[in-house]
């Protein structure tokens, strides 16, 4: 786990309202925890805000494997080939399951597409990541988000067939 996510989990775990098991949050302990994870993400953001300025910004050549003749050498292609690998491992290993432990605590759930879409983009992957997180989240109990991404898989694959079905449609003229 990222230190920061283990360091503000610690918080939450140690600051958030207790109650006896079966009973239900008051108004008041329900006022704190959302103070709380409101704060808590403030916190969360200023901290990745100073991270960001810390480093500088890597230049990725999404262009290294496609079939085109590029102007460099084979130990710059072998480079850019390297980090855009690293990138795909990070994503895969790292953003993912952070979007899916973030998708899991029932803080902040995605309702409709652009909220999902945000959630994505705030968690640094692409909408087209949608089929892997359906597929890393299927056997989890997850019946909402499971719902969600499903809806939004068949919207856009609507929404494409339409698209093209209109692209071939005669025009009026």
């Amino acid at each position: 786990m990222v230190p920061l996510e283990a360091e503000i989990d610690a918080e939450r775990e140690s600051r958030a309202p207790k109650t006896e098991a079966g009973k239900d949050l008051t108004e008041e302990q329900k006022s704190e925890l959302f103070t709380l994870q409101q704060e808590l993400g403030k916190k969360k953001t200023k901290k990745f805000e100073e991270l960001l300025k810390a480093y500088s910004p890597t230049v990725f050549n999404t262009n290294v494997f496609k079939e085109v003749k590029l102007a460099m050498t084979p130990e710059e292609l072998a480079a850019e080939e390297a980090k855009v690998k690293e990138l795909s491992k990070f994503i895969y290993d790292h953003a993912i399951q952070n979007l899916i432990k973030t998708l899991s605590k029932n803080e902040n759930i995605p309702t409709d597409s652009q909220s999902l879409r945000d959630t994505f983009h705030q968690n640094g992957l692409n909408i087209r990541y949608l089929g892997r997180i359906a597929e890393e989240i299927k056997d989890k109990n997850l019946t909402h988000l499971k719902f969600l991404l499903e809806r939004e898989v068949i919207m856009r694959t609507m929404k494409h067939l339409l698209n093209k079905y209109l692209r071939e449609c005669p025009s009026a003229d």
